[in-house]
């Protein structure tokens, strides 16, 4: 959704491929447990930037409030996100 109020965010695997991130708008989320709501990647860092989705998956309310640049990644010829340090 973010600022241009569509639902095309992405489900990405983690670096470590235990679990899924959210993409959006070029920033990282992560799910709360079991809930429909999703933190910045970088919420530990003081980020307040978050997501929640209705049972429909589709978002209901973003928090543009992040603190820093979204993260850097390539997309490898098989589709795989790989995370650029930066």
């Amino acid at each position: 959704m973010g600022q241009n109020g569509n639902n095309g965010y992405k489900l990405i695997p983690s670096g470590k491929g235990k679990n899924l991130l959210m993409m959006d708008d070029g920033y990282t989320f992560k799910q709360c447990h079991d809930t429909p709501l999703y933190y910045c990647s970088k919420q530990m860092a003081g980020c307040k930037g978050r997501v929640k989705l209705d049972k429909a998956g589709n978002i209901v309310d973003y928090k543009y409030a992040h603190t820093h640049a979204p993260p850097q990644y390539m997309v490898s010829s098989d589709g795989t996100y790989i995370k650029l340090k930066g």
